[in-house]
């Protein structure tokens, strides 16, 4: 049976964040959810995830230098799911490491699709990554 993928999840909105988070454990991921920036950081402290799914505007910070973060110190693959529309943030989305920019309102099947895709990407570029992991 495949190791189960850790996919951190930050969204200030609560029922959107309980929503996403039943979705993604039906599909088999464990989710580490997190309400803000802080919660987040504290959460992923010391522990090994594979992906995120992050809102790009958070109370406590931006999840856009969040991403960066995350990109730059974990290399892990980044959804940014969010309400801001248009070119100039979709843009500034991937320049700071998306691999995917989602805006709300969407499917269910975007979120997981993406993800899968991510993951799967990932894992072709470095196909050691999952042992690595494990470590």
């Amino acid at each position: 049976m495949p190791e189960q993928k850790a996919v951190l999840l930050v969204d200030n909105e609560p029922n959107l964040l309980r929503l996403n988070t039943r979705v993604l454990e039906r599909e088999g991921y464990y989710v580490l959810p997190a309400r803000s920036l802080r919660d987040a950081r504290c959460l992923i402290k010391d522990v090994v995830f594979h992906a995120a799914v992050l809102e790009a505007e958070l109370p406590d910070g931006s999840g856009l230098d969040f991403c960066r973060e995350l990109r730059e110190m974990r290399g892990v693959p980044v959804v940014l799911l969010t309400a801001l529309k248009g070119k100039g943030p979709e843009q500034a989305g991937y320049e700071a490491g998306a691999g995917d920019y989602i805006v709300k309102p969407y499917r269910i099947e975007q979120l997981t699709g993406s993800i899968e895709a991510l993951l799967n990407r990932k894992a072709s570029d470095n196909p050691h990554i999952i042992e690595e992991a494990k470590k």
